[in-house]
């Protein structure tokens, strides 16, 4: 089964590697190229893995019509999605807080205990 993985250019590394590994060989990851018609590299797919690739409508339109099943956001936030092109008919949109945003997580929070140990304020000049 194919599984189509959406990561800027350059971006990809280390977390497309990752995805491979963790999915084994039941399914084939194909990343995405920008160069190439979105609608002819989801054909077949079953689900698209999402690294906050530059997003548009006709993606989304062209993924619904291909079938896809899931679109799973690899990391925390999903605001780089427009909810209302997803309508209520399309697929389900799912992101992964944890194992793949912990470090990011972890780096927020650290600063956070830092900003308020240190008693950080912002003034205004």
């Amino acid at each position: 089964m194919k599984v189509l993985f959406l990561a800027r250019a350059g971006n990809e590394s280390p977390w497309l590697e990752d995805f491979r590994a963790s999915l084994g060989d039941a399914y084939d990851v194909v990343l995405w190229s920008a160069q190439r018609p979105f609608a002819e590299q989801v054909e077949g797919a079953v689900a698209i893995a999402d690294l906050g690739a530059p997003l548009n409508q006709e993606m989304f339109a062209a993924a619904r019509a291909a079938g896809i099943s899931l679109w799973q956001i690899i990391g925390a936030g999903s605001d780089h999605i427009d909810r209302a092109w997803v309508t209520p008919e399309g697929f389900p949109i799912a992101n992964i807080p944890g194992p793949q945003s912990a470090r990011a997580l972890a780096e927020h929070a650290l600063m956070l205990m830092l900003t308020i140990a240190r008693r950080f304020r912002l003034t205004q000049e």
